[in-house]
């Protein structure tokens, strides 16, 4: 399903990119569907993620001196993929939204360090998986920075 978004959005890139004028009205209507999906998803997912994180930072054999730090990180990132999924589905502006996409990347990079370099339970280490992916399909679509693997 994810490859399929990624081939699917790179086309429509390219179909914007090599098609023309004519037919980009429609591209980017499609590509805005794209993106509301995957912004949507994203959301989603931060929130089951933060509660995997937090739920496997409390287990008695995890021991982790900067967990606050971890969290407040997991609860910034949290609060912007909330912002962006209002900028983009409610207030429709898309530059707002990717201002806080970056904020959301800047928010998850030390997230992804920790989780490339630690061991957790299999759901969270699945869960930041599929976030990891998501914000860097939204890096992609809002052309910034992704989150290395």
């Amino acid at each position: 399903m994810n490859q399929t978004k990624t081939r699917l959005c790179f086309g429509l890139v390219l179909a914007a990119f090599f098609v023309g004028p004519a037919a980009t009205a429609q591209v980017q209507r499609e590509n805005r569907t794209i993106v509301t999906a995957t912004i949507n998803d994203c959301e989603r997912r931060t929130n089951e993620f933060v509660g995997s994180l937090r739920q496997a930072l409390n287990q008695a054999n995890v021991r982790y001196e900067r967990k606050e730090d971890l969290l407040r990180s997991a609860r910034n990132l949290e609060e912007a993929m909330d912002k962006v999924g209002d900028s983009w589905n409610r207030d429709n502006n898309p530059e707002r939204a990717g201002q806080y996409v970056r904020s959301a990347i800047d928010a998850a990079q030390e997230i992804n360090g920790i989780m490339l370099r630690r061991r957790l339970n299999r759901d969270t280490e699945q869960r930041w998986a599929q976030v990891r992916r998501e914000l860097n399909l939204l890096a992609k679509a809002f052309n910034t920075p992704g989150l290395r693997r």
